[in-house]
């Protein structure tokens, strides 16, 4: 699993998917906090500095399972 992937969970997943995801660099939880306004959403890893910030996100399926912003 690479970052590629985890957008296109976060996007299209099941709630399940969703919760299964971890950092592909380290193994630990991501954050990810969605903009509704802009639709851009920025996923971090915490303990290893990943941020990946990108536009354009149609309505992502883990906000609507789990919130604007997350740890997962």
């Amino acid at each position: 699993m690479d970052w590629y992937d985890i957008d296109d969970i976060l996007i299209d997943g099941t709630k399940e998917n969703i919760s299964d995801v971890v950092c592909p660099d380290c193994g630990s939880k991501i954050k990810y906090c969605y903009s509704q306004n802009e639709n851009s959403m920025e996923i971090t890893c915490e303990k290893c500095g990943y941020i990946s910030r990108a536009s354009g996100y149609p309505f992502p399926n883990c906000v609507k399972y789990f919130g604007n912003t997350a740890v997962i």
